[in-house]
């Protein structure tokens, strides 16, 4: 008798245990692939705001808004603490992998530590889904944004709504996200589990 087996992929649960508003930052230790060195939480996290960015090279979500992301780090650099995070899995996407990190940064210019979360385990204290996935952190408020970049991933011309400008200027000046929370557009980030998962129940269909 041939069984069907079913899993719940790791953005997936990560979706549903959301990192909660008014939650601190994660603490992190990830490597900078440009450098070759490992940045701690702590030493990025120098200002009164801090946006974190998951993001990755082979998603054409990611690629769609990175531009955009890449202007608001420039924008508020002086107020605004940004760091990119990288958590796909290489085995499953080797463009995500360190080589091609360091490659990319070779022509484009990232105003921000782009790292690479290898373990993944800042994918799962931050509970990040997709790529691009922002989260915004104050000082003192924690958490104050969970979302998505703005309404219009295709034409940036045509966007009417910039949840994550908006929230960037509250928190910088010290008011409250009119909208903290923002649905997720993009592909979900590749945990090596979901493959470990997917291949026994492969196995067990057989």
């Amino acid at each position: 008798m041939t069984t069907h087996a079913t899993f719940t992929k790791g953005h997936e649960l990560a979706a549903e245990h959301p990192l909660p508003l008014g939650a601190k930052a994660p603490a992190f230790e990830l490597l900078e692939p440009a450098t070759g060195q490992t940045l701690k939480s702590e030493q990025v996290f120098t200002k009164d705001v801090l946006a974190v960015y998951f993001i990755c090279n082979h998603c054409p979500h990611s690629r769609a808004w990175e531009g955009r992301l890449l202007d608001l780090a420039r924008e508020f650099s002086d107020r605004v603490s940004t760091v990119f995070i990288s958590s796909s899995a290489p085995e499953l996407y080797p463009e995500d992998g360190p080589d091609a990190i360091r490659a990319r940064l070779t022509t484009t210019s990232f105003p921000a530590p782009y790292l690479i979360d290898l373990d993944q385990a800042a994918a799962d204290a931050f509970a990040a889904v997709r790529t691009p996935h922002a989260f915004v952190f104050h000082r003192t408020r924690g958490l104050v944004y969970n979302g998505t970049v703005d309404d219009k991933q295709e034409d940036p011309a045509a966007v009417t709504r910039r949840y994550l400008r908006d929230a960037l200027e509250a928190a910088v000046a010290g008011r409250e996200v009119a909208t903290p929370i923002t649905p997720l557009q993009g592909c979900g980030i590749k945990r090596r589990a979901d493959a470990d998962v997917r291949a026994k129940a492969l196995l067990s269909r057989s």
